[in-house]
């Protein structure tokens, strides 16, 4: 990886890119270094507000695009569903202070392996499925609103500050402090 792409990763990560966040907590690791390991380890200091508000923006433009009908009975419809109630899981363990849900187990999977590869009709017809999503949606918006405890606000780039320096091979005697341009 050279230095453009890392660099990238870690603005998705701090941006609350979805699909940058969920790396770093599924569980299906094929092959991790040493880097890596140090980065999960500190995985739970990158969750934030803006992560969460990425969360409902993917939800969001997901719902969009299967209520303008433009892909009706199609495949990826049925995918737009699936990673509806896939983020929804997620967003409802945020509402606990949890961490996002990668894989799914048990009822949750069944569930969600229905959507994705079964025709949508019956207990998973298409406009009961959207009226769930919707309301699960402003069910998780309103208990986030009403939460005691709140993530902070962004990711702490301090953290992928030195996991970048380190990955770079750049050590440091002190930790480094953020410069601001003058005005």
């Amino acid at each position: 990886m050279d230095a453009y792409e890392i660099r990238f990763f870690c603005e998705k990560l701090l941006k609350g890119a979805v699909n940058i966040v969920e790396l770093l907590f599924t569980d299906n690791l094929y092959y991790t270094s040493t880097y890596w390991s140090q980065l999960l380890s500190l995985r739970e200091s990158l969750i934030s507000e803006q992560v969460i508000l990425q969360y409902i923006a993917f939800i969001k433009r997901n719902m969009k695009l299967i209520n303008s009908g433009k892909y009706t009975g199609t495949v990826k419809e049925r995918k737009s569903f699936y990673q509806v109630f896939h983020k929804l899981l997620s967003l409802e363990s945020f509402v606990v202070g949890g961490n996002p849900v990668v894989t799914c187990t048990g009822s949750d999977r069944d569930y969600l392996m229905k959507i994705r590869h079964e025709p949508l009709e019956g207990d998973f017809d298409r406009a009961l499925l959207y009226f769930e999503a919707q309301r699960r949606l402003g069910l998780a918006c309103d208990q986030l609103l009403g939460r005691v405890k709140r993530f902070q606000e962004y990711g702490d780039y301090r953290i992928l500050q030195m996991w970048l320096l380190m990955v770079r091979g750049i050590s440091l005697k002190e930790p480094l402090k953020m410069v601001t341009p003058p005005i």
